[in-house]
């Protein structure tokens, strides 16, 4: 697969996982043909604004059916990935979340279906919200046991009211930690290359450099990141 190619494949929200290889990744690329969704096309323009890809590719469907109470949606990853809308987004809105950014914020997961990268994906997704406070409380939670570990510590204060404040500080405590290190790559690199990379990559700063497909994707991110710079 040459570069081009490579560019033009992220462009649709296809990018090679940490350690795909390039077989399973044309695999998956034979498997992610162009879908005709209406809902796409305003997720597109927010996504590829922010990122410069946009996903066509992802089936959607709309069911309540295993949603917890609090998700509004959910990425599922499977050999048939899809994303899940509760029922009442058909309509667009839902109890006053637009389907949009619900969708937008779901094309980011999808965008990194093949990283197992928790620590900092829900601040690329969260990245697309409109309201300033949503993009700092929003990464809350990195993983989907956090917040029973959460209500569990609520209903133990009702035995021991420091344990819900002991757990209260120190979510706050590292999700301020995780904001800082995202918003430091964030002034060094372009959000089309924090894309790409794994939990250590942004947490230290140092990317790989090897001859994985997902190594060349970055290095020509950077090149076209340097191209547009000297055009301006």
């Amino acid at each position: 697969m040459n570069d081009e190619e490579l560019l033009r494949l992220f462009r649709r929200g296809l990018i090679p996982g940490p350690t795909e290889t390039e077989e399973s990744f044309l695999a998956r690329v034979i498997n992610s043909p162009q879908l005709s969704y209406t809902e796409w096309q305003d997720v597109s323009v927010k996504t590829f604004s922010l990122f410069g890809c946009a996903i066509d590719w992802m089936p959607i469907t709309y069911s309540n059916r295993r949603l917890a109470w609090w998700e509004g949606a959910a990425t599922w990853i499977s050999d048939t990935p899809f994303i899940q809308l509760r029922s009442g987004f058909q309509k667009g809105k839902y109890l006053g979340y637009d389907r949009t950014e619900i969708l937008a914020h779901e094309a980011i997961h999808a965008a990194r279906i093949k990283f197992d990268e928790p620590q900092f994906e829900e601040m690329l997704a969260y990245s697309l919200s409109k309201k300033n406070w949503k993009r700092f409380l929003g990464p809350l939670f990195s993983r989907s046991w956090e917040p029973f570990l959460v209500l569990l510590a609520i209903l133990s204060g009702y035995f021991w009211i420091s344990i819900p404040l002991i757990v209260l500080f120190f979510c706050m405590a590292w999700l301020g930690w995780r904001h800082y290190l995202f918003h430091r790559q964030k002034k060094r690199l372009p959000l089309s290359v924090i894309l790409c990379l794994t939990d250590k990559e942004i947490r230290t700063g140092r990317i790989g450099n090897d001859s994985t497909l997902r190594s060349r994707l970055i290095f020509q991110l950077f090149e076209e990141t340097l191209h547009q710079r000297e055009r301006v």
